[in-house]
């Protein structure tokens, strides 16, 4: 955790806690940690070879899929589960990113309005 958040209210460190509790349930570190391990050896094998199979998995799977917001999105329902509402979700990342000095992005916009729509459900 960043050191500007640790003087955050309880309410927030459950938030953050569950979030990332929630890539350690969708295994998001393992993913990533496995695909940095095959490129490496790759790298050490073929330079070459590395460089058109890394380019290509980002072409061809975490651009179309957007992986990175998958995994928060889905760090972010985990919080969900735990606090009892996406409100409290998007009102938590709200007051982290004031600390932080983030500014909404429309990626965070997207995942918002997903969260608000597991509210309707």
């Amino acid at each position: 955790m960043h050191p500007k958040v640790l003087g955050v209210p309880e309410d927030i460190r459950q938030y953050l806690l569950a979030h990332e509790m929630g890539h350690a349930l969708h295994r998001h570190g393992k993913v990533a940690f496995l695909a940095f391990v095959i490129l490496v050896t790759l790298y050490a094998v073929s330079p070459v070879l590395c460089a058109w199979i890394g380019w290509a998995y980002i072409l061809a799977v975490l651009v179309p899929y957007g992986l990175g917001d998958r995994a928060e999105f889905q760090a972010d329902v985990t919080a969900v589960k735990v606090l009892g509402s996406p409100y409290a979700v998007i009102r938590a990342q709200q007051e982290v990113m004031a600390v932080m000095g983030e500014s909404i992005t429309p990626r965070r916009e997207r995942r918002w309005r997903k969260l608000r729509a597991l509210a309707q459900t």
